[in-house]
Parts: C-alpha cells; sequence; structure tokens
C-alpha cells in the first residue's frame, strides 16, 4: 500500500442501522470506525519496505539478490532489483505497481511512489569503519552509496568483508 488511505478508503465512516444484538461479540461502529482511521492512518507513517543484502566484489554492473519484507508482499514477485552501478553504489528498484492491497479483487493498481529511506550498513567486524547514505529516490527506485573509512567501498576496510546493507522506505 503506497498510496496513503483515509477511513473512506474502507467504506467508512459506518453507522449502525440498529445496536449490537450481542456488545461482546457484534462490533458496532462507535468501535469499528475508530479502528478502521487508525489502520488507514498507519499507511501514512509505517515503512512501505524493509530489504536486506550484502554487496558485492564483482565489477559493475552486477545483480544482487536481496531478502525483503514489503507492504505488497515478500515473495520473488514483489522483490526489488538491486544492482551495483559502481563501487560502493547501488540502486534498489521496485515495480512501479502492484495489484491493491486495500481493494482485492477489483484489479486496483497502487502506484509506488517511495517518500523516504534509511539505509545502514554493518559487518560483523567491530573495527570497520562504515557508512551509508541516501543518493536519492525517484519514485520506485532508492540509490545508496556504502563507505568504508570514507571512501566509496564494497568491502569493509578492516576485515575485508562483503558489507551488509539494510534498508528501511517509507
Amino acid at each position: 500500500m503506497t498510496t496513503p488511505k483515509t477511513i473512506e478508503d474502507f467504506g467508512g465512516p459506518y453507522f449502525d442501522a440498529m445496536p449490537p444484538d450481542n456488545p461482546e461479540t457484534d462490533m458496532g461502529a462507535d468501535h469499528g470506525n475508530p479502528l478502521l482511521e487508525c489502520v488507514a492512518q498507519m499507511t501514512h507513517t509505517a515503512d512501505k519496505a524493509d530489504v536486506h543484502f550484502a554487496t558485492t566484489a564483482a565489477a559493475a554492473p552486477a545483480a544482487v539478490t536481496p531478502l525483503h519484507k514489503s507492504q505488497w508482499g515478500d515473495g520473488a514477485g514483489q522483490r526489488p532489483t538491486v544492482t551495483k552501478a559502481a563501487t560502493g553504489l547501488y540502486s534498489i528498484i521496485y515495480a512501479g505497481s502492484f495489484p491493491s492491497l486495500t481493494e482485492p479483487g477489483t484489479g486496483g493498481v497502487e502506484t509506488l511512489g517511495f517518500f523516504s529511506a534509511l539505509p545502514k550498513c554493518w559487518t560483523t567486524d567491530p573495527l570497520d569503519k562504515l557508512d551509508t547514505r541516501l543518493v536519492g529516490i525517484s519514485a520506485h527506485q532508492v540509490d545508496i552509496a556504502v563507505y568504508a573509512n570514507g571512501a566509496l567501498a564494497d568491502v569493509g576496510d578492516h576485515s575485508g568483508s562483503l558489507i551488509n546493507v539494510d534498508l528501511w522506505i517509507k
């Protein structure tokens, strides 16, 4: 779900035609409407995707297979393409749209438009001096830079190990 929602997107607000028969098992509109509004508001702030991958020492361009979880699915069909453009420079690209999760079975489509991203990186060696930076966001693509000891890198400056990258996308 990349399009922020409101309670109206879930058919609300609702009104009870009659009071619930059993308030212990039936939910009235006075309880359901706040629930739907809370769910709708979560689409405004929640992370859309979490992507994890290890850098590669292969010459650019090189593809990297990431692990990922996202609001529109966690399978191979929703997996982003991660490509090394140059030493330390990576592009994470999702498909431009996915079937709507809030309107299943309608043929509706959610168009991706990322707002921000937070990249982090690490190796198992505490002596590696690592950093990641967001280079840019364009619709459904995030570009990041990975550094070791201040220089673009694919491996740790002390360990020589590939660098693990975690990216949270909003």
